[in-house]
């Protein structure tokens, strides 16, 4: 094929889709998207749902929008959610997956959309998806009715794609649309099923009731004590506890680990996050005793029966490249310092030039709004707690470290190491003033600029010695010394003689 037939090919398929286009302007000439709405049983189908939706949508781009129940999460207004949902739909897709199960809502669904197509019927379309006719309720015969098959889904994809009035793709072949129509066949028919699974990485449970107790002690960054929790390969390592152990109390668990105050903290905030909808934040983790790092993240959370709810997190191993060496060693001073140097200017640029002066700011505000004051308590807390873990997985929590990075001769660096020793009294402080609210401003301000100088004088410190250490590291050693042009020949001659 010619360059001018391609581009005249090109030019063809560009004219098709303009065209395509130009018949599905709205009056005022913008785009109309096919908006979908399919009705599933919750929380059953709704894998079904998604993989048919996704497969409706997969050559339309933004064209195609398709919606369900199970994209609207609990604790959420869905109702409202659905109902403006099938208010927009111009489809209304019922997978009628199973006569034996409690259909009422799904009807209450397709009496919603019904009402709509009376009153405006243009391009309205409901369709029940079944295996066989006769599962179809009696109050929907009078509409369409998809008995599954790959030529009928091909023939409902093709009113997509190819045919009047939508032509959203009229050049898809056909081949496309059979591999869709199959996937969509095999996710209503045939489900899959899984045979085993395989937990490649760590995976931590919580289960908890969430009443508004407990809720209340997630907000406040705390794990209910009757929680449990169980997981998967060796979970128990982290918490200081023998494998195989089976589930825990939470109470049990963590009592003596002596990370307990941190991680409980970031953990519990990142179920509540989770629970009102919110992308939690992850964390690194460290077990006591140990050089293994993880990244400690939420995946998911269920809803159970009787307001029970199961949380599900991953804990990923890191690899770590700057391991403090254990024995005392000009190599530990240098990977101490590095540790040192980057906490400060981390603590530097998320606390003082950010929580620190948006907190000077609220506080000069003659009435300050709680809702702004609630947030930035949450940040400053989250971010100390943050500090806090990264000190641990660094191996840098002990002032100790202090004395073997610069050494125990250094006057400086032992005053350097009663201040850190308030660090944590003045930390406490700040989270019990959080609980005053507004009134708490004050005296959190006069907290955090203490922990702030300590950082600024500490910061100082750990950069000269950083660089002083820079200017006194010796050249790597070069591949091969003393080797010349001539004994490399001499060599050489010397390998190939026979």
């Amino acid at each position: 094929m010619t360059i001018d037939a391609l581009v005249q090919g090109t030019h063809l398929r560009r004219r098709d889709q303009d065209a395509a286009r130009q018949s599905r302007l709205n009056v005022k000439g913008e785009n109309m998207a096919l908006e979908i709405f399919i009705s599933h049983k919750m929380p059953t189908d709704t894998p079904v749902a998604e993989e048919i939706g996704s497969r409706l949508s997969l050559y339309a781009g933004n064209e195609v929008r398709v919606t369900h129940a199970g994209q609207f999460p609990y604790g959420v207004n869905w109702r409202k959610l659905i109902e403006d949902a099938i208010n927009k739909a111009d489809w209304f897709i019922l997978l009628c997956t199973n006569q034996d199960e409690d259909w009422a809502f799904c009807l209450f669904e397709c009496g919603l959309f019904q009402a709509r197509m009376q009153a405006s019927p243009e391009n309205k379309r409901l369709i029940t998806f079944c295996r066989k006719a006769e599962d179809v309720s009696s109050a929907l015969e009078e509409f369409n009715a998809l008995v599954m098959s790959q030529e009928a889904v091909v023939k409902l994809l093709e009113d997509i794609y190819v045919n009047e009035p939508l032509r959203l793709a009229p050049k898809i072949g056909k081949k496309d649309l059979e591999l869709a129509a199959n996937a969509i066949y095999s996710a209503f028919v045939e489900s899959p099923k899984v045979e085993a699974n395989f937990d490649v990485a760590t995976n931590l449970v919580f289960e908890l009731s969430m009443t508004k107790e407990n809720e209340l002690e997630l907000r406040r960054g705390r794990i209910p004590v009757d929680s449990i929790l169980k997981g998967t390969k060796d979970w128990q390592h982290l918490f200081g506890k023998d494998g195989g152990t089976g589930a825990w109390l939470w109470k049990d668990l963590s009592e003596n680990w002596p990370y307990r105050e941190t991680y409980e903290f970031l953990i519990a905030r990142m179920m509540y996050e989770a629970f009102h909808d919110r992308i939690p934040k992850s964390a690194q983790a460290r077990p006591a005793e140990s050089n293994e790092i993880y990244r400690l993240t939420l995946r998911r959370y269920e809803r159970l029966v009787s307001q029970k709810y199961r949380f599900l997190f991953t804990l990923a191993p890191l690899t770590l490249p700057f391991e403090v060496p254990r024995q005392s060693t000009q190599s530990q001073s240098e990977t101490l310092l590095y540790h040192l140097l980057t906490l400060s200017w981390y603590f530097r640029r998320r606390v003082v030039d950010q929580l620190y002066e948006r907190l000077l700011q609220v506080k000069a505000m003659p009435s300050p709004d709680i809702g702004i004051v609630t947030t930035l308590f949450d940040d400053i807390k989250y971010e100390l707690m943050e500090i806090s873990a990264q000190s641990f997985v660094r191996g840098i929590d002990n002032p100790l470290s202090v004395r073997l990075a610069f050494g125990e001769d250094d006057k400086e660096a032992q005053e350097m190491i009663s201040s850190i020793l308030s660090w944590e009294s003045l930390r406490r402080q700040i989270f019990a003033s959080t609980d005053k609210g507004v009134a708490g401003l004050s005296a959190i301000a006069r907290d955090l600029y203490q922990m702030s100088i300590q950082n600024y004088n500490f910061c100082r410190k750990v950069a000269q010695s950083y660089s002083t250490m820079a200017q006194k590291l010796s050249q790597p050693r070069k591949p091969e010394f003393g080797i010349t042009n001539n004994n490399v020949k001499r060599r050489v001659a010397e390998v190939s003689k026979p």
